[in-house]
């Protein structure tokens, strides 16, 4: 099953998603027959001969199609990665900008899903060992408005960093959230475990808007924190939810 990345395609992510599915269907075929192989091995020990044979013949059929879907699996997995490699070579070009002070950055746009990709290696940590990695959708093989929004969000890091804290602590303290401890979360607690991970902008009808992640390294919440923004604006909406 080819695997998942952060900032995937919807392509991707729905071959992603029927890959897990042929997985599962696959493992459950698996059990399935191995709880009739057992059927068949007791009902040979209580002399039920017919039943046997039939729960074996069963049994066997089952794994053996759920073979034919892992193989099946395998070989959509080897088709998926010839594609993109050929997808690669047709309609990936890459993007270099001036960030300024953010750098020059190398961008990987795919005119296919016109999606702009900046892998998280290339720019300055956000916080203090935080890496972002962005991506924009709807993008129209330009650079500009998504190196614009960056650079509108690095010069407000600050405050930006201290107010998804600060929302995230609201939230742990509203719903109760304790550490394994029993001890209250607190400041200390989530700056050194609320990750900034990702910016994803969206180019929308109203104009690209721009989402900052910033995600609980270890589970202490079960949800995301958020930083919403328009490019230009330095007004920002935060909140903690699902991605």
């Amino acid at each position: 099953m080819s695997r998942r990345t952060d900032g995937d395609t919807p392509s991707e992510r729905s071959s992603f998603m029927f890959g897990m599915f042929l997985v599962i269907v696959s493992l459950l075929m698996k059990l399935v027959g191995v709880v009739i192989a057992v059927a068949a091995i007791l009902a040979m020990v209580n002399n039920a001969h017919g039943l046997a044979l039939v729960c074996a013949l069963v049994s066997v059929s089952v794994i053996f199609l759920s073979h034919l879907i892992s193989s099946y699996d395998e070989k959509r997995d080897a088709m998926i990665e010839e594609k993109r490699k050929n997808d690669r070579a047709k309609y990936y070009s890459e993007i270099i900008a001036n960030g300024k002070e953010l750098g020059w950055l190398r961008f990987e746009y795919d005119s296919r899903e016109n999606v702009l990709k900046l892998g998280r290696d290339q720019l300055p940590y956000f916080s203090d060992s935080d890496a972002l990695e962005v991506v924009t959708y709807g993008n129209d093989g330009t650079a500009d408005t998504t190196v614009a929004m960056l650079r509108q969000l690095y010069n407000d890091k600050i405050i930006v960093i201290e107010s998804m804290r600060s929302k995230c602590l609201d939230y742990c303290r509203s719903n109760g959230i304790r550490l394994k401890g029993g001890e209250l979360v607190n400041e200390w607690y989530i700056s050194n475990h609320l990750k900034f991970s990702q910016l994803i902008i969206n180019n929308t009808e109203e104009g690209p808007e721009g989402v900052l992640y910033a995600d609980p390294d270890n589970g202490f919440i079960d949800y995301t924190v958020k930083a919403v923004f328009r490019n230009g604006s330095n007004e920002y909406v935060y909140s903690v939810g699902m991605r």
